[in-house]
C-alpha cells in the first residue's frame, strides 16, 4: 500500500499564446523505481501524505522567516506548503488554509505574509503600496476571495442599493427580515459549517432571540456585557482553531424571485490600520473572512502546574485576540431599497505578560443599526420651512408689539414735564425692541424645538415601514445649541420684565374719607371742577372716623399674590424625574438622545398640564378664582386700584362699595351682602354691571397731573424718613422738641395723600372736564394680539378697555406663572440635554428657582413700596 503522493517532475503543456510548467503529482516514485513508501528528506519535504522535492519549494521556502519574525508560531512551516499548494497547484483547500493563515496573522502585510498575494491579485492599489511579489505570481488571482477590491467598485456597493431586492419594511408583512448565510472554515481549509447565520453563535453575551432579531427592527439593538477572562479563554478552547467566518446576504429579486442570489458582507476591521477609520471610507481596506477569537499559546507548556489550577490557564498561553465590538450596519436607500450590510469590528489585544487575572473584566457588544439615506427628512423640512417662517413671525410680533407702545407713548416723551429727552427715548424704544425681540425669539425656538423632536419621534414611534432609523438626529448638539440659546434668551427677558412690573405705580383709591379729610380741605386747581367729589364715598350719618383695617386687609392680599404661584415648580421637577424614570425604559427610547429628550420633555409638559388643568377647574371650584376673590375683597374694603405700569398703559380695578361705605359693624355688613345678593342696590361695576376690572389708556394730561401730586407726596415722606433718621442715636432729651416736627411730616403726607386720593375720586367720576375716559370692549384680534388698535386717546380723554380676563394677574407672580414654567423648562431641557442626566436637570431647576424666584415680587419691596403710599 503506497504512502506518499510524489510531487517532484513537472512536465510542459504548450500552446499557441504560452508555455507553462506543469507540476505533476505521482503515486510512484518514478525516481527509485516506483517507489511509493519512502521520501528522501534530504531532497524532499514531507507534508502531510505528500513528498515534494525542495527544488519545487524554493520560492516558498522565505514564508518560514514570517511566522519567525512575528512569533514564535506553533504551525509556522505549514505556511510555507499552502502557498506552494494555493499558488503552484491551485488547491482550493490549500487556498482556504493560505486565507485563513492571513486572518489568523490578523490581516498582516509584508512581502512573506500569507496576505500578500490576496492583497496584490484582489485589493486594487496594493501592488504599489506592497510591493515586491515575484513577478511569475503577478496576475494571477486565487480564490477564496479575501479582500474586496478598493476604488469605485467598492464605494458604489457601499453607496448603491441592491437593485430589485423583494424585502419590505412593513412590519405587517412576512418578508421583514435579513436572510444571512454562513461559511465556517477550519484552520486547514476544510468545510467546517454552513447554513443559516446563528447569532446567538456570534453574541458572546448569549441574550438574543434570533427570530426577532433579524427582522428590520426601526432601532438600533444594542446588546452590551462584561466577560471574565476566564470566560474567553474557555470560549477560546471551545471554538479553537475551527472559526473562520464568512458571512452571505442571501436574498431574490422582483424580477426572478425564484432565484436566490448570494452577496458577500463586506468586513471593516476598524483597528486593522489608520486607513480603516470611521472617516476614511474611500481608503477602507475590507474583507470578507474574520475569526472571532483566538488565542495564542506558548510553544513550550509547563506542566509542573496542575490543570485545575489558575495559573495554568494563564501560564498556557503568550497573548490573544477577540473581537471587542460588532455592528451589523444596513443603509436604507430611497424606495426603502438597502445596500450590502456592513460589518464593523473591533479587536482588543491581550497580552498575558501584563497583570492579568481570570476575573479581569473585559466588554463586549453587539449592535444591529440603521441609517436612512437619499431621501428628504423632515428635519430638511423643518430647517427650510418652520424656522425661516417662526423668525419671521417673531419679527412681526415685535414689530406689533413695539408699534402699539408708541402709539400709546405718543407725545409723552415730547411733553414738558418728561425728563425723558427724544435721544434717550429713542434708546429705551431701542432697548425695549431688543428685549421684545429676544423674548419672542425664545419661544420661537422652543416650538422649533419641540417641532423637531417631537414630529420625528411620533413619526418613528407610529411608522410602520421605515421612514426614520436611529439615531434620530445626527446633529445633536444643534438642539442643545438651540435650547441653550432660548434659555439664555428667556432669562434674561423674564429678569428684566420682572425689575419692570417691581417699579410700577400703583395707588390704592379709599372711597370712604379718611379721619383727616374733615379738619383738611384741600382745594385742587381751578381746572378740577369736581361734579361729586366723591358724594357717595363719606362715611356713614354717625360721622365717626374710619380706621385703616381695609386698606391693610388689601395690601396683605396684594402681596399674598405677589409671591404666589399657580403650579408648584417643587412638585413639577421632581414628579418629572419620577415620571420619566417610569417610561424611559430601554424598550421605548432603544437608548437613543432624542427619544430621552421626547420622553423627557413630554413627562414635564404632561405633568404641567396636568397641574394647570386641576387648578382651573377643581382647585378653582372648590376655593374660587384668587383674582375674582381679590376684586370682591376690594369691593368689601370699599377701595379701588389705580396702577400706572407705563404712564400711557395701566389697570383699573373697581372697588367701589354699591352700598357707599363698608366702614361699619358686622350686622350692617350682612345686610349689605343680602341687598346686593337680592339686587337691591347697584351692581358693582362703573356702568352698572359685572365688570370690574379694565385695560387703561389713560389721557396724557393724568399722568403729567399725577406726578406733580406724587412729587409732593414723595417730598413729605423723605422729610419724614429723615427727621426719622436724625433722631437715631439723639439723646431722650432731644425727643420731645423733634416731636413737634414729626407729627407737621405726618402730617403733610396725609395731605398729599389725601389731594391724590381726591383727585382719583374724581377722574374716575367723570368730575374732570380735561381728563375723561370712555369704556369700551376689545375686538377678537386684539385680544389674540394682545394690544389696542383702536386707541381713543389723546391729551384730555383715554380708553377703559373691559377686561374679562382678569388681565391684571401679570402685576403678581401668579400671572406669570406659564412664563416662569417656559423659563424652568428651557433651563431643564438645556441641561439635560448637556448632560443626558435627568436627576441633575431636576435639581439645578429647583436650585435656581429657590434662589431667583422665591423672593421675586417679594413681600419685603411690596411693603417698602405701599409703606410710601400710606404713611
Amino acid at each position: 500500500m503506497c504512502k506518499y503522493k510524489y510531487i517532484n517532475r513537472t512536465s510542459i503543456f504548450r500552446n499557441m499564446e504560452s508555455s507553462l510548467n506543469m507540476i505533476e503529482i505521482a503515486y510512484k516514485n518514478w525516481r527509485h523505481d516506483n517507489d511509493c513508501v519512502h521520501c528522501d528528506l534530504h531532497y524532499n519535504f514531507q507534508y502531510q501524505s505528500y513528498c515534494i522535492a525542495k527544488i519545487l519549494l524554493r520560492p516558498y521556502l522565505n514564508y518560514d522567516s514570517f511566522w519567525q519574525a512575528a512569533t514564535t508560531h506553533y504551525n509556522y512551516n505549514e505556511l510555507k506548503f499552502a502557498a506552494f499548494f494555493c499558488i503552484t497547484l491551485h488547491n482550493n483547500t490549500a487556498c482556504n488554509h493560505l486565507a485563513n493563515l492571513c486572518v489568523t496573522a490578523f490581516y498582516a502585510v509584508g512581502k512573506n505574509s500569507p496576505c500578500n498575494r490576496f492583497l496584490l491579485t484582489q485589493a486594487s492599489e496594493t501592488l504599489y503600496r506592497y510591493g515586491g511579489m515575484d513577478d511569475q505570481l503577478l496576475g494571477r488571482e486565487i480564490k477564496p476571495f479575501l479582500y474586496y477590491r478598493k476604488g469605485k467598485e467598492m464605494q458604489q456597493m457601499l453607496r448603491r442599493p441592491i437593485e430589485g431586492l423583494t424585502y419590505s419594511f412593513d412590519s405587517t408583512k412576512k418578508n421583514n427580515h435579513l436572510n444571512i448565510f454562513e461559511t465556517i472554515y477550519d484552520v486547514s481549509g476544510s468545510l467546517y459549517v454552513w447554513g443559516t447565520m446563528k447569532l446567538s453563535a456570534m453574541n458572546l453575551c448569549s441574550k438574543l432571540d434570533d427570530s426577532n432579531f433579524v427582522r428590520f427592527r426601526l432601532a438600533t439593538e444594542k446588546v452590551k456585557c462584561f466577560l471574565t477572562l476566564e470566560n474567553l479563554i474557555d470560549i477560546a478552547s471551545l471554538y479553537g482553531r475551527n472559526r473562520y467566518i464568512s458571512w452571505f446576504l442571501n436574498y431574490t429579486t422582483k424580477e426572478e424571485p425564484q432565484r436566490i442570489l448570494m452577496q458577500t458582507l463586506p468586513i471593516l476591521i476598524e483597528d486593522l490600520n489608520k486607513e480603516n477609520e470611521p472617516l476614511q471610507g474611500r481608503d477602507w481596506l475590507l474583507v470578507k473572512r474574520f475569526q472571532l477569537i483566538y488565542f495564542y499559546t506558548h510553544q513550550n507548556i509547563k506542566n509542573d502546574l496542575p490543570t485545575y489550577e489558575n495559573s495554568y490557564k494563564l501560564s498556557i498561553y503568550r497573548f490573544g485576540r477577540y473581537v471587542e465590538r460588532v455592528e451589523l450596519h444596513t443603509v436604507i436607500f430611497e424606495g426603502n431599497q438597502i445596500g450590502v450590510p456592513l460589518v464593523k469590528m473591533k479587536y482588543r489585544y491581550l497580552d498575558f505578560s501584563q497583570n492579568f487575572t481570570l476575573d479581569s473584566r473585559l466588554p463586549f457588544e453587539f449592535v444591529i443599526s440603521f441609517v436612512r439615506q437619499g431621501e428628504k427628512s423632515i428635519n430638511e423640512v423643518l430647517n427650510q420651512l418652520s424656522f425661516p417662517m417662526l423668525l419671521i413671525l417673531t419679527v412681526a410680533l415685535t414689530l406689533l408689539r413695539m408699534w402699539s407702545l408708541l402709539r400709546q407713548r405718543q407725545g409723552i416723551s415730547a411733553s414738558p414735564l418728561s425728563s425723558v429727552n427724544n435721544e434717550d427715548f429713542c434708546s429705551i424704544t431701542l432697548v425695549e425692541f431688543l428685549l421684545q425681540l429676544a423674548d419672542y425669539t425664545s419661544f420661537a425656538l422652543l416650538i422649533y424645538f419641540l417641532l423637531y423632536v417631537y414630529l420625528n419621534s411620533l413619526i418613528y414611534f407610529t411608522q410602520n415601514y421605515a421612514e426614520l432609523t436611529l439615531p434620530l438626529l445626527k446633529g445633536y448638539n444643534y438642539l442643545q445649541f438651540v435650547m441653550c440659546a432660548a434659555a439664555v434668551l428667556k432669562l434674561i427677558t423674564t429678569f428684566t420684565k420682572f425689575w419692570h412690573l417691581s417699579r410700577f405705580n400703583v395707588f390704592f383709591i379709599d372711597w370712604e374719607r379718611p379721619r383727616y379729610s374733615d379738619t383738611n380741605n384741600i382745594n385742587l386747581k381751578s381746572n378740577l371742577e369736581i361734579s361729586s367729589a366723591c358724594s357717595n364715598a363719606g362715611p356713614p350719618a354717625n360721622k365717626s372716623n374710619v380706621s385703616a383695617w381695609r386698606s391693610i386687609f388689601l395690601i396683605n392680599e396684594w402681596v399674598r399674590l405677589s409671591s404666589s404661584q399657580k403650579t408648584s415648580t417643587l412638585f413639577q421637577s421632581f414628579a418629572t424625574y419620577i415620571a420619566f424614570n417610569i417610561f424611559a425604559t430601554d424598550a421605548v427610547t432603544h437608548n437613543d438622545s432624542t427619544l430621552k429628550l421626547f420622553v423627557f420633555t413630554l413627562c414635564s409638559l404632561t405633568i404641567y398640564s396636568i397641574q394647570y388643568v386641576l387648578h382651573n377647574t377643581l382647585i378653582t371650584h372648590l376655593l374660587g378664582n384668587p383674582m375674582q376673590t381679590f376684586i370682591n375683597h376690594c369691593s368689601l374694603a370699599n377701595i379701588s386700584i389705580f396702577v400706572l405700569i407705563e404712564p400711557s398703559s395701566g389697570y383699573y380695578i373697581h372697588g367701589r362699595s354699591p352700598n357707599g361705605f363698608t366702614d361699619t359693624d358686622v350686622p350692617t355688613i350682612i345686610t349689605q351682602f343680602q341687598s346686593e345678593t337680592q339686587s337691591l342696590c347697584e351692581r358693582r361695576g362703573l356702568l352698572n354691571n359685572a365688570d370690574q376690572c379694565y385695560i387703561i389708556i389713560p389721557p396724557k394730561n393724568l399722568y403729567n397731573y399725577f406726578n406733580k401730586l406724587l412729587l409732593r407726596l414723595q417730598r413729605s415722606i423723605d422729610s419724614a424718613s429723615a427727621i426719622r433718621s436724625d433722631n437715631n442715636g439723639i439723646f431722650q432729651t432731644r425727643y420731645h422738641k423733634d416731636l413737634s416736627r414729626v407729627e407737621g411730616s405726618l402730617e403733610k403726607t396725609s395731605i398729599a395723600y389725601s389731594n391724590i386720593n381726591r383727585f382719583f375720586c374724581a377722574f374716575v367720576d367723570h368730575g374732570i372736564k380735561d381728563m375723561d375716559y370712555i369704556i369700551k370692549e376689545k375686538t377678537l384680534l386684539e385680544r389674540l394680539l394682545n394690544c389696542e388698535l383702536n386707541q381713543h386717546i389723546n391729551e384730555s380723554k383715554g380708553t377703559f378697555y373691559e377686561d374679562k380676563s382678569y388681565s391684571f394677574n401679570h402685576l403678581f407672580l401668579y400671572g406669570h406663572d406659564f412664563h416662569l414654567f417656559t423659563l424652568h423648562f428651557l433651563i431643564l431641557t438645556a441641561v439635560y440635554s448637556m448632560f443626558a442626566n435627568a436627576l441633575v436637570a431636576v435639581v439645578v431647576v429647583c436650585v435656581f428657582h429657590k434662589a431667583n424666584f422665591s423672593n421675586v415680587l417679594s413681600a419685603d419691596g411690596k411693603e417698602k413700596h405701599f409703606h410710601e403710599n400710606f404713611t
